[in-house]
């Protein structure tokens, strides 16, 4: 299995690609310095790579949102179309929830509260997937 670790923070709607992230902000982290998502900041992404296509596949990351009204992506792939999937704080309860672009959303009962750290890991499976916070 392959996996991505990416340790970051969220202030509003955000959205990490697996790989390399270049030329991003940088601020505390969970262990030392992280991604600081804030105003225009929004976003790392790297160029798509036919691998993250291919399961079973691994994503995980340490997050804190410091917002949970609104709706956060914690990390995707590809852009909404057949091979798109997410991993998401639903806005308002803050849950941990996952889309997959073929089965849909799933929505957990687990908030990510604001202002607490959250290890969260999806495992992507091909007749699965799970979900750890």
């Amino acid at each position: 299995m392959r996996y991505a670790a990416v340790l970051i923070t969220l202030s509003g709607l955000a959205c990490v690609a697996v790989g390399d992230v270049a030329a991003e902000r940088y601020g505390p982290g969970r262990f030392g310095n992280g991604l600081n998502f804030t105003g225009a900041s929004r976003t790392a992404t790297v160029p798509y790579h036919a691998s993250l296509g291919t399961l079973p596949l691994g994503v995980e990351a340490w997050v804190k949102l410091d917002d949970v009204s609104a709706f956060n992506i914690l990390f995707a792939v590809a852009p909404k179309a057949e091979r798109h999937w997410e991993v998401y704080a639903d806005a308002g309860s803050g849950n941990a929830s996952v889309y997959l672009s073929r089965q849909g959303d799933f929505k957990s009962s687990i908030p990510l509260g604001a202002g607490q750290w959250h290890f969260v890991a999806l495992h992507l499976q091909p007749k699965g997937f799970a979900l750890y916070v």
